[in-house]
């Protein structure tokens, strides 16, 4: 109960304060009810700007927030809304020698030293459970268990398994377990052992066949072995196991418990049954986990039937994080949904007519798409800064992709797509190749769309057999770099600047950008940040 969401946070303040190596300053010690002496040591930091249960704990009484992460829109305002709480990944600011850091490297930078000064050292915690494999159910393996006249035990024979579940149960409420109501299981025992002998009626647990499935998705038709050797020793282990966290403390143990007790027997090669664990996190509605008690459970077939399947899938990939999940919009979809639509416009719209070069002639291979510029941002000065450009972004977008794909970060892989659109609708020209790359870029996140894209290039065969794009490492620099403009969180403008560019002269280019000037006449500044290369944030007072 004391987990539940929306539970109304109670808590008292012990009098007494810690305090922080790291900065000196005191922190107070509060006993929280949502707070578990199970998890951890049973004390833990409140960050209220960056952990809802945390914020709702400090808002009931009163106890300062202190913002440290911003996200991609740079927003550094006073938190004082649960909108506001930023759980995603994002920079690190108010944090001295981890500002301007990512999450997950400034996490790894503090263990390093905190462990360095002698403050405290990463620990692995285990937890261990009995484990009850008996079920008064119907579903699950029968135990192989027999028991003779004055009730000893004993195991059915070889000659006489598989041991299988009987046919004429009735699913009625009688208090006892569903097999103990068959008659051709008691039938089938005492024509086997004779007269009086009873069979067990309890089965197992089904997590108990979940411990080994993987292993009989290698073995089709094999009734002799759970697995034949040789297939074991080229497929298994699982490379990656994907599920929520709730398996982890039950299905998993167990798992790697059978894996270990059939290796000792000589039937496995490999102790561990998964080489990598990722947990996918909690798509949630209103802040609210799913559930038909509820009544909040999405349907994704409305939204597939107005969308498309990949605009859908490609939603839920950019909600944030995959191990993080996140909350539900029905308006959100929208934006994804314009993606794909621009996407579509401008490579339809700008592909030529004519015959297209050959990739081995003399041009280097670049086919050239024909077309009207799109999009209202600056052009480069020259046709060749327009070209280093994208070839800059391009090999930029491979590397990104690539690399964020093996992690499963999805959403950056697509923000990273986002971007390379914006620059592309903006050329008079784009290569063929340029957006072949795109389709094999996008077929993980959108294999429909992509295969369309790859036909509507010219693209033999199917995208998804193609080689997967590589990057040059050497072409990912440029002397030039896009920087976006927004005003209290909204995008309003971009300029091009030199790499080395300063802050003062980054911020007096935002604010001589026509659109941007649009949205300061007559407003007073009141903040302005700068993210170097990225981002010039300008908050001003609202309406």
């Amino acid at each position: 109960q004391r987990q539940e969401e929306g539970h109304t946070k109670t808590g008292a303040y012990t009098g007494y304060d810690a305090v922080n190596n790291l900065n000196g300053k005191k922190l107070p010690i509060w006993i929280g009810d949502f707070v578990l002496s199970t998890v951890g040591t049973g004390a833990v930091v409140g960050v209220p700007g960056h952990d809802e249960r945390d914020f709702d704990f400090a808002r009931e009484f009163d106890i300062p927030i202190v913002r440290v992460v911003i996200g991609s829109d740079g927003d550094e305002s006073e938190i004082t809304t649960s909108e506001q709480v930023q759980e995603k990944e994002g920079t690190m600011v108010n944090s001295d020698f981890l500002d301007g850091m990512e999450i997950m490297d400034a996490k790894e930078k503090i263990k390093d030293h905190i462990e360095k000064k002698g403050w405290g050292r990463r620990v692995v915690t285990f937890r261990l459970r009995d484990w009850l494999i008996s079920r008064q159910r119907y579903w699950g393996a029968p135990i192989p268990i027999v028991y003779d006249p004055e009730g000893n035990p004993y195991p059915i024979p070889e000659e006489h398994l598989p041991w299988e579940l009987p046919t004429d149960v009735e699913f009625k409420p009688t208090g006892t377990a569903p097999l103990a109501q068959s008659k051709e299981l008691k039938e089938r025992t005492e024509k086997i052992f004779g007269k009086g002998w009873t069979p067990e009626v309890d089965t197992m647990d089904t997590f108990v066949c979940s411990s080994f499935y993987q292993l009989r998705y290698l073995a089709e038709g094999s009734k002799k072995e759970i697995v034949p050797k040789d297939i074991e020793k080229k497929w298994a282990p699982v490379d990656m196991y994907i599920g929520g966290p709730e398996h982890a403390c039950m299905h998993l143990i167990y798992t790697r418990f059978v894996a270990m007790a059939l290796t000792d027997f000589g039937f496995l090669s490999h102790e561990e049954p998964f080489q990598r664990l990722v947990h996918q996190g909690l798509i949630t509605n209103d802040g609210a986990k799913m559930s038909k008690s509820k009544g909040n459970v999405v349907s994704p077939d409305s939204f597939v039937e107005k969308y498309g399947s990949d605009t859908f899938r490609m939603y839920l990939m950019f909600m944030g994080p995959f191990t993080q999940g996140g909350d539900w919009s029905d308006t959100g979809i929208k934006g994804v949904d314009r993606f794909v639509q621009r996407m579509w416009r401008v490579f339809e719209s700008q592909i030529s007519k004519e015959p297209r070069t050959s990739p081995s002639s003399a041009d280097g291979g670049l086919t050239t798409i024909q077309g009207k510029p799109q999009g209202k941002g600056k052009k480069s000065n020259t046709k060749v800064d327009q070209d280093a450009a994208v070839t800059a972004k391009l090999h930029a977008t491979i590397k990104k992709v690539t690399v964020d794909t093996e992690r499963l970060h999805f959403n950056t892989s697509l923000s990273a797509l986002m971007e390379l659109l914006n620059l592309l609708e903006k050329q008079e020209e784009v290569s063929v190749e340029i957006v072949q790359t795109f389709a094999k870029l996008l077929a993980p996140l959108a294999p429909h769309l992509a295969e369309e894209l790859w036909e509507l290039t010219g693209g033999e065969g199917f995208v998804i057999d193609q080689a997967w794009p590589t990057y040059d490492e050497s072409k990912l620099k440029t002397d030039t770099v896009t920087i976006a403009v927004q005003i209290n969180g909204k995008i309003r403008g971009e300029f091009t600047a030199s790499t080395d560019v300063s802050e003062a002269e980054a911020i007096a280019l935002a604010k001589a950008d026509e659109n941007v000037q649009k949205h300061l006449d007559g407003k007073d500044v009141k903040k302005e940040i700068y993210i170097p290369g990225k981002l010039v944030s300008l908050v001003i007072e609202k309406d």
